[in-house]
């Protein structure tokens, strides 16, 4: 944790770019030993950064919407060598946003629910018979890879998927964000 305005500089490794389609809204997401944490504002006029490639961000300690992130006052790339680091398996039961927020991690379970918005999945309800975790999928992030099924063809309730994403809350609910459709599998 932090206090709202204390400026850090870190380094970190991209876990989420900014190259499209696999890019959330002006933020990536960078992970070292001790964690991931949401970096904000990261406009493509900063630079191109790429998921394995590390950076160096000087920013300030917020929150948004009880999302902890680094309010971005500058970002370098110190390593242009892309070498991504694996997402972190987790039990359902095991993602908490005090310990894991920020996290790039893999989970899987039982499709509960899937809510369509203009006929895209926005989020999936996962369970194990006891707990339950939502994904969120943002409408604008598409496949890395072009030949992967379309999710919409197999994230059915009651089917067993597995996804990739960061550690995420948004208001009071915690979320895995997806960060490529092509990671969500069955």
């Amino acid at each position: 944790g932090g206090s709202v305005g204390t400026v850090y500089t870190v380094e970190g490794t991209v876990t989420a770019g900014n190259v499209e389609p696999n890019a959330f809204y002006d933020t990536i997401y960078i992970q070292d030993e001790t964690g991931g944490i949401n970096i904000y504002p990261v406009a493509t006029t900063d630079g191109t950064f790429r998921v394995g490639q590390k950076v160096r961000v000087t920013g300030s300690w917020d929150t948004y919407n009880n999302d902890i992130e680094l309010r971005c006052i500058s970002i370098e790339l110190i390593e242009d060598d892309e070498t991504p680091i694996p997402p972190t398996e987790l039990e359902l039961s095991e993602v908490d946003y005090a310990k894991k927020g920020g996290l790039l991690v893999r989970v899987g379970g039982t499709v509960e629910r899937v809510t369509e918005v203009n006929g895209a999945i926005s989020t999936v309800t996962l369970t194990d018979g006891t707990n339950d975790l939502e994904l969120l999928f943002n409408s604008y992030i598409g496949y890395s890879n072009e030949s992967s099924p379309k999710i919409e063809e197999f994230v059915k309730v009651g089917a067993q998927i597995s996804a990739v994403g960061v550690v995420y809350m948004d208001n009071s609910t915690l979320y895995i964000r997806v960060r490529d459709l092509s990671e969500v599998t069955n």
